[in-house]
């Protein structure tokens, strides 16, 4: 004799009970994977809308989108301050090729000698080197050439080569 199946009627039920609970775990999943990478994914141009929205319903706030690599210098000049021979004054213009507007980066600004050994460096704020018209913006337009300035202690005849780095400023 063979076994008789019997259909209790209470599979169909077991199949949408069984579907909601996998479901339902992989909406917790999704949720902790947007919470936990939330810094790194609300970066993604793409996904930004949508914390955005997230964010004006939960009522928290999105770090400004940061580009460092997208920020160029130009007209990058070094030259002895005219009223204190023992001062530099860097004047450069920065522009910000990103598509999106961003905080103004920190500046790294480095002097070396003939053999490439690093003789003066510091890293500079926004506040201590914003120039002119660019003091009174609070962040860094796209493709807009703003201005900066830097006084700085004139590292000795031995730094004869410069560089300009940007790094990501957190107020």
């Amino acid at each position: 004799r063979e076994p008789v199946a019997v259909d209790s009627g209470g599979s169909g039920v077991r199949t949408i009970v069984w579907s909601v609970i996998v479901l339902g775990l992989i909406g917790v999943l999704i949720a902790q994977v947007t919470w936990f990478q939330f810094d790194r994914l609300s970066a993604i141009p793409e996904l930004r809308p949508f914390y955005e929205k997230g964010c004006e319903l939960a009522g928290c706030e999105l770090k400004p989108l940061t580009n460092v690599e997208a920020i160029q210098s130009r007209k990058l000049v070094v030259r002895t301050d005219p009223d204190n021979r023992s001062q530099l004054v860097v004047d450069a213009v920065i522009i910000n090729r990103a598509d999106f507007e961003q905080p103004f980066p920190a500046i790294a600004l480095t002097f070396s000698n003939l053999n490439g050994d690093v003789v003066a460096q510091s890293l500079f704020t926004p506040e201590e080197y914003l120039a002119g018209e660019g003091r009174e913006l609070d962040a860094m337009p796209t493709d807009t050439p703003v201005r900066i300035a830097i006084n700085i202690r004139d590292p000795g005849r031995d730094a004869v080569n410069y560089n300009i780095l940007f790094r990501p400023h957190a107020p």
